[in-house]
């Protein structure tokens, strides 16, 4: 299982141009959100969460889900049906 998230899929929906603009207008670290938007970040402050959150109106499960391996060993999720 790998855990995955749309958090640039939310933030072009919440109608910003980048990843950029959102870090400007609600004061969130850049290299810190793109290194979670990129899948890279090896962890991260809940408090950094609860912000992004808050600053798309909306839940945790709208922007992590799990990535199930198959026995193919071939990752499927809910986006890749």
């Amino acid at each position: 299982m790998k855990l995955k998230n749309n958090l640039k899929i939310q933030i072009i929906l919440n109608g910003y141009k980048s990843m950029k603009q959102f870090c400007e207008v609600h004061n969130l670290t850049y290299d810190t959100i793109n290194r979670l938007a990129n899948g890279r970040a090896t962890s991260f402050h809940f408090e950094t969460i609860t912000e992004v959150c808050k600053a798309l109106n909306c839940d945790v499960g709208d922007i992590f889900y799990i990535e199930e391996e198959s026995k193919q060993g071939v990752y499927h999720n809910e986006y890749s049906k």
